[in-house]
């Protein structure tokens, strides 16, 4: 049984090594805290998604709290977010790992930031484009709902 876990174990790692995301985990401050999860709906347009993305860099450079967003720059280019694995807690198969993503942006805060008031000014800054989001929840809630 130890063979078959340790096999399993180092494809895992080889994929982890190969995955698309894998140059960029240095972006996320091992400190900072996940913060919202946001999506866009199923029928956003390519400029609706591009103002989500453009929204979502106007809060985190008004917001010092904000930090990382994954899935910010494929909003900007007008394609659906993508968040690695690693950082959110919902099911994955491991075939195809390394090329494996959930669909939506994942926002970060500072950590000892007061979360509702980051909700508060999130949502003021997203005002406009409220009904573009089929998403905007926790990271706990949203992975709850997935499991």
């Amino acid at each position: 049984m130890a063979d078959k876990t340790d096999d399993s174990l180092a494809r895992f790692r080889a994929a982890q090594d190969r995955a698309w995301w894998r140059d960029l985990t240095d972006l996320v401050d091992p400190t900072d805290v996940p913060f919202a999860v946001l999506g866009p709906r199923g029928g956003a347009t390519e400029q609706e998604i591009v103002a989500l993305g453009a929204a979502l860099v106007r809060w985190r450079a008004e917001y010092a709290p904000a930090r990382h967003i994954w899935g910010l720059s494929d909003l900007l280019a007008g394609r659906r977010p993508r968040t690695p694995p690693p950082y959110i807690a919902v099911p994955f198969p491991t075939d195809d790992y390394e090329n494996r993503y959930e669909p939506v942006a994942l926002a970060y805060v500072a950590n000892g930031t007061d979360l509702n008031a980051a909700a508060g000014v999130l949502c003021e800054h997203l005002r406009e484009l409220l009904d573009t989001c089929a998403w905007i929840i926790d990271p706990d809630t949203y992975s709850d709902m997935n499991r």
